[in-house]
């Protein structure tokens, strides 16, 4: 099996400083459509013909510029028939607050940095999302670091749930968001 390298002529060729994908159909045309996190990049591209376009517009946010977005998923988390997402955030990477000496080989990133916010966003009606973490996940909201979340139905009642690992700070145990 060899692989060929298309980002290019699919309409990914520039996606800035990725840290993760997620693929996922958003509209429910069963397409996978792509979701991109990463330094300063929230980005939402969705498959049109044999490429995608990028719609991030749609996502309506927009990400702190030196923010570090990490994991993402998908899942109907307000029960209303539509893909909603959950989105991982790291830490405001700022480096003039890193020691020049010590560059990055010095480790302590959650001390030098700090956590920003998760991103809990709905899709409307109207195809766009709404940003809803302290409304619906107010723990999801907090500012720990935050390296993936999840969205499945971890407790068997029949509704998902969002599971949020984070590095150091707080953990939720045996509690779904």
């Amino acid at each position: 099996m060899a692989f060929e390298e298309q980002s290019e002529m699919r309409g990914l060729g520039d996606v800035g400083a990725a840290m993760g994908c997620l693929a996922f159909d958003a509209e429910g045309d069963g397409d996978d459509d792509l979701l991109v996190t990463g330094l300063g990049v929230v980005r939402l591209f969705l498959r049109e013909g044999e490429g995608f376009v990028e719609h991030t517009e749609q996502l309506g946010v927009t990400p702190d510029p030196v923010g570090m977005y990490t994991g993402a998923a998908a899942g109907d988390v307000d029960d209303d028939g539509d893909i909603d997402l959950a989105i991982g955030a790291f830490v405001h990477w700022d480096e003039a607050r890193l020691p020049e000496m010590c560059g990055l080989a010095c480790g302590g990133l959650l001390q030098v940095y700090d956590p920003i916010p998760n991103l809990l966003l709905l899709r409307e009606a109207d195809g766009t999302y709404r940003e809803a973490a302290a409304e619906l996940a107010p723990d999801m909201a907090l500012l720990e670091p935050t390296q993936l979340v999840s969205i499945t139905d971890l407790d068997g009642d029949g509704r998902v749930d969002i599971y949020v690992g984070n590095d150091l700070g707080v953990s939720y145990p045996n509690r779904p968001l």
